[in-house]
């Protein structure tokens, strides 16, 4: 008995000792797992290749190339029978890393001296036919096709080694070496920065807005009840609601000053995404001489404008309007009449009218013809815009007006986005009803997204949405209707504010560039923004005789 108690003990020391063994062993493989997975993610964090590698339907021969295990090496061994026979490749370069990365070395190996006397080599990038060269830098995410061309040229010239009808057969390799561009150079603008998708690169710069982050304390996320400020947002941010979304939405928020854009010699600020992936922006005035947007930038007395010519109706929040002195609500909020601000909008995008157009004196361009630069409509989305004229009818009074919210005529009736603005604090990129959506290539900031980017009601803030106004400048959210006055909610000095429909204000238009566009030089800043890759066209503009 004592024997077999003893036996049970060693084993169960024996089990204890196995079991330690095992767990020590896991333990090790884990370890191993964890720094085999760290080193994998820093190697991943610079990774710069090719991709989808192909010959160009124009080629005259269809050898495949060879792509390197890493993906980093084009080989090709091809045969040019005749002059005038052409060997092209195209190939996308596919920043894959986390950081940016520019070209250090370009190498193409193995074109000996006597073939290269008739031989033409071209290494260009598909979008702008440039030649790809050393401090081309392209942004993390991005990718940028190129074509890799050898050509058999034709040559006057006889060589005793090579004759004109005879074959040449190459074997090259193509090596782009990047690296990582340096901070100073970088500050020194001596890097050429390849155009990129403008909402990738907004996307990636951003952070959720529902929980702690850089310059959010709090770990709800943002409070639409105060301002933007150092600890309640400032950069740029996506609505956690829509981050399983094809494109989520990102927005601008707080006293930032790297959201400027130059698109066709006009200033912009971006706004947000929106949820095809478009970009929205407002405009922020002219450049200066020195072709900087400045802080603020001008802008003419040419934007003052009423939102409509009269006040005394329900009808007069619209930015298209119905029946006026109407008895019921779907007849005065009828989409039958063009408001004033919405009739001025789209003449802004009339290409007849000088203001928009900006007469040209490219020396490239035939000087007997008077040219104008206008904007380029495919890379501007016809976007939605929201006039919301739905009820907050659960509010009755308001200082020392009072409600019943039938929305018609002279009845006192109070409007959703005052509610969102004032006691739900709850911003929203929807529009519910659709007769409140109106799709053009132009339009107005919301009520919404002046509150996403941070202006609270009648609180002055800093903010990128202080665009130098003398007089503030519409929105497109009604508030209410109160005692023979239609007010639409509008911006002054970095604060929300109510405005009757029929007072002056500023027009600043809002547009929406579509999910193609690329952006590239510049820092975003307004002494050296981004700008839009290929915004304008030049037409011939006949004088009148």
């Amino acid at each position: 008995m004592q024997r077999k108690r003893r036996k049970t003990k060693n084993l169960v020391i024996v089990f204890a000792l196995i079991i330690a063994c095992i767990y020590v062993g896991y333990s090790l493989i884990t370890s191993n797992l964890q720094v085999r997975t760290s080193l994998d993610v820093a190697k991943t964090s610079f990774d710069v290749h090719f991709e989808n590698v192909k010959i160009n339907e124009e080629s005259t021969i269809e050898t495949l190339p060879t792509l390197s295990e890493d993906r980093t090496d084009i080989s090709f061994n091809i045969t040019l029978n005749a002059p005038g026979d052409s060997y092209i490749i195209n190939a996308d370069i596919y920043n894959a890393g986390t950081i940016d990365a520019a070209i250090g070395e370009i190498t193409l190996e193995g074109l000996d001296e006597t073939s290269s006397n008739h031989i033409d080599t071209a290494i260009i990038y598909s979008l702008d036919n440039k030649p790809l060269a050393v401090d081309d830098v392209i942004k993390a995410g991005e990718t940028d096709n190129i074509l890799i061309k050898v050509m058999y040229k034709y040559s006057s010239e006889n060589s005793n080694e090579i004759l004109l009808d005879q074959a040449l057969n190459v074997s090259l390799t193509l090596n782009i070496e990047y690296v990582k561009p340096t901070e100073e150079r970088l500050q020194n603008g001596e890097y050429n920065i390849r155009p990129f998708n403008a909402y990738n690169y907004i996307f990636n710069k951003s952070v959720l807005d529902n929980g702690k982050s850089r310059y959010v304390t709090s770990s709800d996320g943002i409070d639409f009840s105060l301002p933007s400020s150092d600890t309640n947002g400032k950069g740029i941010y996506t609505v956690s609601s829509t981050i399983n979304d094809t494109f989520p939405i990102n927005y601008y928020r707080g006293n930032v000053v790297n959201n400027n854009v130059i698109i066709n010699n006009y200033c912009w600020k971006i706004v947000r995404t929106t949820e095809t992936g478009g970009i929205k922006l407002i405009f922020s005035g002219y450049p200066n001489s020195n072709g900087t947007c400045g802080d603020p930038a001008t802008i003419t007395s040419d934007f003052n404008t009423s939102y409509n010519d009269d006040s005394n109706d329900n009808a007069y929040i619209g930015y298209w309007y119905g029946e006026v002195e109407s008895s019921s609500y779907n007849s005065t909020h009828s989409n039958t009449n063009k408001s004033v601000i919405a009739d001025k909008l789209q003449k802004f995008f009339n290409k007849d009218n000088d203001k928009l157009n900006i007469y040209c004196d490219n020396p490239d361009i035939d000087l007997n013809q008077d040219y104008v630069s206008v904007f380029n409509k495919e890379q501007l989305e016809e976007s939605n815009y929201c006039n919301d004229r739905s009820i907050a009818s659960d509010i009755t009074s308001i200082d020392e007006f009072t409600f019943n919210n039938l929305g018609y005529g002279n009845n006192n009736t109070v409007y959703s986005g005052y509610k969102r603005l004032t006691q739900t604090f709850n911003p929203t990129f929807n529009c519910d009803n659709t007769n409140d959506i109106f799709t053009d290539y132009v339009g107005l900031l919301t009520l919404d997204e002046a509150m996403y980017a941070g202006l609270v009601k009648s609180e002055k803030t800093a903010n990128y949405l202080n665009l130098g106004s003398s007089s503030g400048f519409f929105l497109m959210t009604p508030v209410y209707y109160a005692d023979g006055n239609a007010y639409m909610s509008y911006v002054d000095d970095g604060a929300i504010y109510y405005e009757e429909v029929n007072n002056d204000s500023e027009m600043r238009p809002v547009i929406t560039l579509n999910n193609d566009v690329k952006f590239y030089s510049g820092d975003r800043t307004p002494n050296n923004p981004f700008t839009v890759y290929n915004s304008a066209i030049y037409e011939i503009h006949h004088p009148q005789v």
